[in-house]
Parts: structure tokens; C-alpha cells; sequence
């Protein structure tokens, strides 16, 4: 595939490195378009939320696969619960799981999104880089 943005990138970079980078937008985008969005720990809507979420960020140029899922271990809200506003609650990055591939110019990365304990925080971070056949 043609890049039409390809010529405001600098000629030093790499394909491997460009692949890196369009796979860090997109762990970027997720987590930002997605910390504060209403979820509920019914399974159905977790299911529902991480199928659309997955679907409506693989459009993005260079995606070539793309996995929401939301802990549902470590949600709070009570779907069940008589009052409305414990029904529900506003994601947080710690709550996402993510795994993103790029593919550019046979440049192939794997980066992922967790919530690691021993860090207490939501990592990003590149899971694997390999030459791809596509």
C-alpha cells in the first residue's frame, strides 16, 4: 500500500520504527478516547463495548488486528443494584486490556496495554517486532 504521508516523515526512519509509532498512536487513542466512557459489568454490554471498540479501531490506517477487552474483575458497579448510579461506571486505563499489530512496509510490532500489579499502573508497552510477509 502507498503511504501518501510518508513524505513528512523524516527518510531516517525506518519501516520497523514507523510501525512502532503508528502502533503507539493507536495504544494512545484507545486509552484516551476510552478512559471515561460509561461501562457496566453486565457481560453482555463488556462484550458488546469490547467487540465495537476492537471493530472501530482496526479502520485506522496500518491496524491489522486490534483487541479491546475490558477486566471485568476489576470493576466496582452493580448492574443489579436498586440505585441507577452504582449500575454503571467510568472506565479507567487500569481496567483495559489491549493488544494492538501494525503492519508497515513488511514491519510487523505487537504492543500491548495491561494493568501490571508489581507496577501498580497500566503499562504500555511493545510486546514483539518481527519482518512480516503482508
Amino acid at each position: 500500500m502507498k503511504d501518501p504521508a510518508e513524505k513528512f516523515f523524516t527518510p531516517k526512519l525506518t519501516a520497523r520504527e514507523r510501525a512502532v509509532f503508528e502502533a503507539g498512536v493507536a495504544l494512545g487513542a484507545i486509552y484516551h478516547q476510552l478512559v471515561g466512557f460509561p461501562v457496566s459489568r453486565n457481560p453482555n454490554v463488556l462484550r458488546l463495548l469490547s467487540e465495537a471498540f476492537s471493530k472501530a479501531f482496526s479502520l485506522q490506517p496500518y491496524r491489522v488486528k486490534i483487541r479491546v477487552s475490558i477486566a471485568a474483575d476489576r470493576l466496582v458497579s452493580k448492574p443489579e443494584d436498586s440505585i441507577p448510579y452504582r449500575r454503571y461506571e467510568a472506565l479507567r486505563g487500569d481496567q483495559l486490556n489491549v493488544e494492538v499489530e501494525t503492519v508497515y512496509k513488511g514491519a510487523r510490532v505487537r504492543v500491548c496495554l495491561r494493568y501490571l500489579p508489581e507496577l501498580g499502573y497500566p503499562l504500555m508497552y511493545v510486546d514483539d517486532l518481527w519482518e512480516s510477509k503482508a
